[in-house]
C-alpha cells in the first residue's frame, strides 16, 4: 500500500446522526412506504426514515444505529403542511409549516418556517427556483436563521433513486431537517402524480 492510499473506512465507528454535520439520504427503492437511507460523508449508514402503514398523520420513524430516535407527523391543510418532529420520549423538538401561499409568490420555489417549542421561527427554508440555471443543482434549498444568514443547505440530484445532500452548521435538529426533506419528497411525489394525471386526461 503506498503512503498516498488512505486507510479503509471502519463504519462501525460512524458517528451518530444526530451530531452530522454532512450527510446523505437516499430513498430505498421497492418499499411499501417510503424509506430512506440516511449515510454519512463516507458512504456509511448512520440512519433510516421509514414512514408507518395506514398512519393517518403519515407518522415517520426515525432510526440511528438500530436505535429509535423519534418520529415526525405530518398533517396535510388546505393551505400547506404542518410538521412536528418529536424526540424517542415523544418530546415536542421542532415545528415545520410549509407555507403554500409563500412557495407560490417564490416562483412555486417552496418555502418553510421552522419553529422551536415556544412557537418562535428559528429558520426559514427557501428554495431557489432557478438553481438549475445558477449552480447546476437539479433543485436548491437554503436554510437562513433570523438574521437572513445561511445556517443549513440541501442540495436535491434527481437521480434514480431520490438524493439529498445535507449540510447542517446550525443548531437545528438533523431529525428536523431529515423530516423536511422527507416532506420535500412527498410534496415532489405528489406533483409528479398530479402531472401524470393531468397529461392523460
Amino acid at each position: 500500500m503506498s503512503a498516498c492510499s488512505q486507510a479503509p473506512v471502519d463504519c462501525e465507528k460512524a458517528y451518530d446522526f444526530r451530531h452530522a454535520r454532512e450527510y446523505t439520504i437516499r430513498e430505498q427503492f421497492l418499499t411499501l412506504t417510503p424509506t430512506y437511507d440516511i449515510m454519512d460523508e463516507n458512504g456509511c449508514d448512520i440512519g433510516t426514515m421509514s414512514r408507518r402503514f395506514f398512519s393517518f398523520l403519515r407518522e415517520t420513524d426515525i432510526e440511528g444505529n438500530n436505535v429509535n430516535l423519534g418520529r415526525i407527523e405530518t398533517e396535510l391543510l388546505s393551505f400547506g403542511y404542518d410538521m412536528n418532529v418529536y424526540d424517542s420520549d415523544g418530546n415536542i423538538i421542532n415545528t415545520a409549516d410549509h407555507k403554500l401561499m409563500d412557495s407560490m409568490l417564490n416562483f412555486g420555489g417552496f418555502y418553510i418556517e421552522i419553529k422551536n417549542t415556544e412557537g418562535k421561527i428559528v429558520g426559514t427554508m427557501k428554495q431557489d427556483p432557478f438553481s438549475l440555471f445558477t449552480g447546476g443543482a437539479w433543485k436548491y434549498f437554503d436554510i437562513k436563521d433570523t438574521e437572513g444568514n445561511i445556517i443549513a443547505e440541501i442540495e436535491y440530484t434527481s437521480f434514480i433513486p431520490d438524493t439529498y445532500k445535507v449540510t447542517n452548521n446550525s443548531d437545528i435538529d438533523n431529525r428536523t431537517i431529515a423530516g423536511i426533506v422527507g416532506l420535500l419528497d412527498q410534496i415532489e411525489d405528489e406533483m409528479n402524480d398530479s402531472d401524470d394525471s393531468s397529461s392523460d386526461d
